[in-house]
């Protein structure tokens, strides 16, 4: 997905942006959205910031972050695993994160 796209759907907030392909589920989350992931064990999962300031938790996934700053496009949050039932919440910023089936 060309990064102009993420762009535009990262100003949209009025409802939850959900992206499905054909090997992935991705979800732009804004501050204060949580994404629960259930049934993903063993799937690698990504998330990167996508606005300067940005600030992330995340529960259930091999490498877990507890309001972690992401550098903007940085590969902090790139090919963790999910463990078992997993919440990723973004507490200020905004994130585009990737589950891959």
């Amino acid at each position: 997905m060309a990064l102009s796209v993420v762009g535009l759907l990262a100003g949209y907030e009025d409802a939850p942006v959900w992206i499905a392909e054909d090997e992935t589920t991705a979800r732009i989350l804004h501050a204060g959205e949580l994404w629960t992931i259930n049934g993903a064990e063993g799937k690698t999962f990504s998330i990167i910031a996508i606005a300067p300031g940005t600030v992330v938790s995340e529960h259930g996934l091999e490498w877990e972050l507890d309001h972690a700053p992401l550098g903007l496009l940085a590969d902090t949050g790139i090919s963790n695993v999910v463990r078992s039932i997993a919440t990723i919440q973004v507490h200020t910023g905004t994130a585009i994160a990737y589950l891959y089936k």
